[in-house]
């Protein structure tokens, strides 16, 4: 059980001060019934929708977010060059504290997760969880088999100073190179690929843990989100077996 105040403000939806006012001028209502107390006690257990002059939203404990991150956003709060992430989000789940689980570089499109829960956060970002995240990268021709025996036997990154291993089966056809990474070294995809003599033209994470972006329902086209449910949540979590 949680006070009224306390439970809108988790929400992102104004300070402490201003929600209070709120509620006491009988603007917010809590499943459809208004209280004008602050310290009217919540239920959190159960479902709950926040109504403030007229326009709901859903009560979350932890708020895990997926979107399909478009190309030309920078997942940043201060971004140097293009628009931010943070930008296609609503304001109050910015202001309830999102933030990414991995970067994608401005130009990388796919699956970008984000949550305002920091254990999960680590959980989800650690190498040593073991949560895959898979790539199909796009070259300008095909790796000779060589080059791709390589990449399974591992690179090694100056700054990293261990070698970074495809954590699944890599597969190429034509020009798509598919494989899984359980790091998040800076540009690693593409630096992994570059010394291997490929070029590549794009790059596009599919898959976080057994959560695919294809599967999602209802389906995101670019710059779109959804609110992941707890069930979601566990599958992203979980080793991935392509």
């Amino acid at each position: 059980m949680l006070p009224l105040d306390k439970v809108v403000c988790s929400q992102g939806l104004g300070s402490r001060k201003h929600v209070r006012a709120l509620i006491a001028a009988g603007r917010v209502q809590l499943n459809h019934s208004t209280h004008a107390d602050y310290r009217h006690m919540v239920d959190t257990s159960t479902p709950t929708t926040i109504t403030i002059d007229q326009t709901d939203y859903a009560y979350h404990p932890q708020l895990l977010l997926a979107l399909h991150k478009p190309k030309h956003y920078e997942c940043s709060h201060n971004p140097s060059h293009h628009n931010s992430v943070y930008s296609l989000l609503p304001a109050h789940y910015v202001s309830r504290g999102v933030q990414c689980v991995g970067r994608l570089d401005a130009d990388t499109t796919g699956l970008l997760l984000l949550t305002d829960d920091g254990a999960l956060l680590h959980r989800l970002s650690h190498p040593k969880k073991l949560v895959a995240k898979h790539y199909t990268v796009t070259l300008e021709q095909p790796l000779p088999s060589e080059a791709l025996a390589r990449l399974q036997q591992g690179i090694t990154l100056k700054e990293f100073g261990a070698r970074l291993f495809v954590a699944h089966a890599l597969t190429q056809t034509d020009t798509a190179l598919s494989f899984s990474i359980y790091e998040g070294v800076h540009h690693q995809v593409k630096r992994m690929v570059a010394s291997v003599g490929g070029k590549l033209c794009h790059l596009h994470r599919s898959r976080i843990g057994n959560l695919c972006l294809n599967a999602l329902t209802p389906a995101l086209a670019a710059g779109q989100y959804s609110v992941l449910t707890p069930q979601q949540a566990e599958a992203v979590a979980h080793y991935v077996t392509p």
